[in-house]
């Protein structure tokens, strides 16, 4: 049942993620077999690294479907079997 709930919150979130003007998502595939090496200044314009908050409850394992829109965060990990919203000041928000 908590899935079946959790599953409805991120379906819900996506939609208004997708009415609010998020931008596209963009898919990088990278086949190993020509990838050739690079550094970061070569491939992205700028790059922002923010650290998630690092609690108990916010600890995941592999993060699957990474969805990101203009005030959120959001993922499934197939680990844990839960979804993760963070904020974009890298706080958990309550599931």
């Amino acid at each position: 049942m908590k899935l079946i709930l959790k599953s409805i919150l991120l379906s819900t979130f996506m939609a208004f993620s997708l009415l609010s003007g998020a931008q596209p998502i963009k898919k990088i595939r990278i086949n190993p077999d020509y990838a050739r090496g690079a550094t970061v200044s070569e491939i992205f314009d700028s790059v922002t690294y923010i650290p998630l908050e690092t609690t108990k409850e916010s600890t995941f394992g592999s993060i699957n479907n990474l969805q990101v829109s203009k005030h959120y965060f959001t993922f499934y990990d197939s680990d844990t079997k839960s979804i993760y919203i963070f904020d974009k000041k890298a706080n958990l928000r309550e599931n």
